[in-house]
């Protein structure tokens, strides 16, 4: 077995046939397709069975409702494939998605794609054309732009490499946990290659959970921030996420007009974190704190001078 799709599924009924038959018709076919039906109330179980009828590389797992961070562990458990790919089950793949991220990846540790922002009405490319010589800069590349993408699914890893280092999907995070996950396997690979070519199609819609109503759970965006800063990063990218941690914490913030301390909410101390800063980091984080968004970007292209913001 050459490949393994992992696909959690949770009521995706809308979109789950389209997001199926778009791997099915791959002209890359030594792969399974490992889906997780992740305590699904609607149709989708039907829809899966009606495929698994016609097509014997499917295989489903029905469990408890646990976030997609658990279904994605326990598709991992499952896997066979040498090579690791992750699909959305309301997004859907162009039918030479497999076959060019499994050439890229033979000469490298991970395969990267471009992707569609797919809208309702219209499909955008989002294709990153500059050349990136290390992995560091990978790193820095894929926190400073939307191009890349920090997200797992436009992306091709090794099995061996996710299981010689135990690497799983944070299931404490509910923001930004794959994220994480692509920045624990970068810090323990050398190489990888980027396809400029749209490949996978992510659907973009308004119910987005990025500010649930559970301030918690957005907190944990940090928890993911934290958890970076400890892997085999540079300090440009420590610097970074340092910023984008500050940035998220007065975000929600304001969100939430006003958050509750309690022992579930994940803030570092504020006093601790003023007390490290640098002048042009203080004022980041008073620019941050009186709501002065309109100039973050602007003074961060300022201080900030290489080629990722130009």
């Amino acid at each position: 077995m050459k490949v393994s799709i992992i696909m959690p599924v949770y009521n995706a009924s809308k979109y789950l046939y389209d997001s199926i038959d778009s791997i099915l018709k791959q002209s890359f076919s030594d792969f399974e397709l490992i889906i997780i039906n992740d305590g699904s109330i609607d149709n989708s179980l039907d829809i899966i069975n009606n495929f698994i009828k016609k097509d014997n590389r499917i295989s489903v797992f029905t469990i408890k409702n646990a976030g997609v961070s658990n279904a994605r562990n326990i598709g991992l458990d499952h896997a066979k494939g040498e090579y690791i790919l992750f699909v959305d089950s309301d997004d859907t793949v162009d039918s030479d998605f497999i076959k060019y991220m499994y050439d890229s990846i033979s000469t490298s540790d991970l395969a990267i794609c471009g992707y569609y922002n797919y809208f309702t009405d219209r499909k955008i490319p989002i294709v990153f054309n500059s050349k990136i010589s290390n992995i560091n800069d990978l790193q820095l590349a894929i926190l400073t732009n939307n191009i890349i993408g920090g997200f797992c699914c436009n992306k091709m890893f090794k099995r061996k490499i996710i299981y010689k280092y135990n690497l799983r999907f944070n299931t404490n995070i509910f923001i930004c946990e794959d994220l994480l996950f692509v920045f624990q396997y970068i810090s323990k690979i050398t190489c990888y290659n980027y396809i400029s070519i749209p490949l996978y199609n992510y659907r973009m819609r308004k119910s987005s959970a990025t500010m649930s109503k559970n301030y918690n759970r957005c907190l944990t965006e940090l928890l993911s921030y934290e958890e970076i800063v400890k892997l085999n990063v540079s300090d440009a990218v420590k610097n970074y996420i340092f910023y984008r941690y500050l940035k998220t914490f007065y975000k929600i913030k304001t969100y939430y007009k006003k958050i509750k301390y309690d022992n579930n909410a994940i803030i570092l101390n504020q006093d601790s974190i003023l007390k490290k800063m640098n002048f042009n980091e203080k004022l980041r984080f008073y620019l941050i704190k009186i709501g002065i968004y309109n100039y973050i970007d602007i003074f961060r292209l300022r201080i900030n001078r290489n080629k990722y913001f130009d």
